[in-house]
């Protein structure tokens, strides 16, 4: 645990949250930026798809900022859905290698927009390629 508070005070670990209208966490997800790559460590949700929000604001800011692509380390129906897709360990470590030695988004993360702009947002990469999001 002190690891990830150390990469989070030097500006790599982030976490995503989303807390409901009585103030408490209700769910969302952390992992780690390096150059341009988002590698997801966990996600969780203490009231219904509130990881999946978390999720979707992640993509939206990822793309904005430029990432070259987010690993969700496992497939599931969620992430499918948003997109992500499984590729071979090749190609998995050949977007590594380029997006880690790309100048990324260090320090602590700020929200840029809301969830209605969230919501509305269409990707403008396809399911085939381009994607930021592997699994």
């Amino acid at each position: 645990m002190r690891l990830y508070a150390d990469l989070f005070d030097a500006g790599y670990a982030h976490s995503i949250e989303v807390w409901n209208r009585d103030g408490e966490l209700a769910g969302g997800s952390f992992g780690l930026a390096i150059g341009r790559a988002f590698f997801g460590e966990s996600q969780f949700s203490g009231e219904a798809h509130t990881s999946k929000i978390a999720m979707a604001a992640l993509t939206w800011h990822l793309a904005k900022w430029g990432f070259a692509f987010s690993d969700g380390k496992w497939e599931t129906p969620a992430l499918r859905d948003m997109g992500f897709r499984c590729i071979p360990r090749t190609e998995f470590l050949a977007h590594v290698d380029g997006a880690v030695h790309q100048p990324g988004r260090k320090g602590r993360w700020r929200t840029e927009t809301d969830l209605a702009t969230v919501a509305a947002w269409q990707p403008a990469w396809s399911g085939t390629s381009g994607n930021p999001g592997t699994i």
